[in-house]
């Protein structure tokens, strides 16, 4: 993040926002049509034949493509504007974030019943620095001074590039009857959009701010039997976890899909030695014009580490208490829509969860109102030893407040065209139900020509001041952002 001259950011911010209002009504091209070419790669033309490499490049039996995003996000945030007033020109904070990346893939078939692919995620800065040990040396005891002896160690600082393997697998079949995929690739389970319960597999969970980047999957054999006769297919895998060592530690998934009419059901498990017991059920359909989804899982235990007190006896855990469930049965489950209409340029998508992990309202309110009971020794305690007490007992705050509740609600609503095809409009939602906070999302989109893209809007915190949201912002703020879009799309 890079910080700038506040007078500078208010000019920029009024410059732009001056420019969008002038230029808006002078373009009529979609967004849509930005990259529409869905042909992925050029053919080179006269192939020396002779030539291994142009020969199989040329061939319609190999892609190579990829996608790129570029941009420049101006950011400035008033904090509690509804006590201290709406102060845009006077923001407390402002910043500007590069966004750069790209996605590459090689996809090759050689045979009708074989496939190779590959993709590489490239992230900027292109290099992080990561610190290595290079030597260590036992120091003996000198009383006073090294009264137990000590180690002292050496480090340098090394750069290490930003290229992540994203996919890489192989697709083959057997007879037509079973068909084999094996290697790195995303898992594709789950019907929900802003949350996936059922998503097990994958290693990333799903982003509600930005529900559709794709998301890493672990190295896999994935075996797909179509049932002959019937809209049915059944799926198993074989799921090798990150720095496993030994036989024991595969995983085990497996799901059953029938189509029946225009709806779509599947039910499936996946196990684990040492974590719980999964079951899943998802359902995805249509009425009309409303795309309908649902999905739910159950598990054997859980993963989740509750905190149970908070107090300054406890100083020797971090000051609080925990348990651990690892035989009750946990339920979540979600329910969703997905309306679209062209000749209107508008699409809805709502979707509720429930996360039976989530503390209950009466256990929540009463550790939030434990922990501030006990604020003033706590933080007594940090500053003799020297920490930063209000930092500490914040972060203390968030690791009891994140994810705690057991309802949330997300909704979208886009508008692909206001007046011309080059404005859009969009409102996004997200809130936790059981403490009522939550934000909401407005920007205005702008596409002038092919490359260029101008996003500007605001975000609202809602909530008291214990609720979920507000104490993941560090209190109630709005938020004023401009982001350009330079160049993004398929290639």
């Amino acid at each position: 993040m890079i910080t700038f001259n506040r007078k500078r950011t208010n000019k920029i911010l009024i410059v732009f926002t001056l420019m969008l209002i002038a230029i808006l009504p002078l373009y009529a091209q979609s967004e849509d049509e930005l990259f529409n070419d869905e042909e992925i790669v050029t053919q080179v033309e006269n192939a020396d034949a002779s030539n291994a490499i142009n020969a199989f490049l040329v061939s319609d039996k190999v892609r190579i493509g990829g996608t790129f995003y570029g941009s420049v996000t101006l950011a400035e945030q008033i904090n509690n504007p509804w006590e201290n007033g709406f102060t845009p020109f006077t923001p407390d904070t402002h910043s500007m974030t590069t966004n750069l990346q790209s996605l590459l893939f090689f996809d090759a078939r050689p045979e009708a019943n074989r496939r190779y692919y590959l993709s590489l995620k490239v992230l900027w800065p292109y290099y992080t620095e990561t610190k290595v040990l290079t030597d260590a040396q036992y120091i003996p005891a000198q009383p006073p001074l090294v009264p137990d002896g000590d180690i002292k160690t050496q480090s340098t600082s090394i750069a290490m590039p930003q290229i992540k393997l994203f996919e890489l697998f192989a697709d083959f079949t057997y007879q037509d009857m079973l068909f084999f995929r094996f290697g790195k690739q995303t898992v594709t389970w789950g019907v929900g959009y802003f949350w996936r319960p059922a998503d097990v597999i994958n290693l990333e969970a799903i982003d509600p701010l930005n529900p559709e980047v794709q998301r890493e999957g672990p190295v896999t054999v994935r075996v797909t039997f179509p049932v002959p006769g019937i809209h049915s297919s059944v799926v198993a895998y074989g799921i090798v976890t990150p720095n496993q060592t030994t036989f024991e530690e595969t995983a085990g998934a497996a799901s059953a899909s029938l189509l029946l009419g225009n709806w779509e059901l599947t039910i499936g498990g996946y196990y684990q030695k040492d974590r719980p017991l999964r079951g899943m059920i998802t359902a995805k359909g249509s009425i009309g014009s409303i795309e309908l989804f649902g999905e739910g899982t159950l598990a054997h235990g859980s993963e989740r580490t509750w905190i149970t007190d908070i107090s300054p006896t406890l100083a020797s855990s971090g000051f609080i208490a925990t348990r651990e469930d690892t035989t009750s049965p946990f339920f979540k489950g979600t329910a969703g829509f997905l309306y679209q209409n062209s000749e209107y340029n508008i699409s809805i998508i709502g979707q509720y969860l429930f996360d039976g992990e989530g503390y209950t309202n009466d256990e929540r309110t009463a550790l939030i109102q434990k922990a501030h009971d006990n604020e003033s020794a706590i933080k007594n305690l940090l500053a003799l030893s020297g920490a930063d007490s209000d930092a500490v007992f914040s972060n203390l705050l968030k690791a009891l407040i994140y994810n705690s509740g057991m309802h949330y609600a997300a909704l979208s609503i886009n508008f692909s065209k206001i007046v011309t095809n080059r404005i859009g409009f969009s409102l996004f939602t997200l809130a936790n139900l059981s403490d009522w906070s939550g934000f909401i999302r407005t920007q205005l989109s702008w596409n002038p020509f092919s490359g260029f893209t101008m996003n500007g809007g605001a975000q609202f915190m809602f909530g008291n001041e214990d609720s979920e949201y507000i104490v993941r912002n560090d209190g109630p703020a709005v938020k004023i952002f401009l982001t350009l879009t330079l160049g993004s799309g398929s290639f």
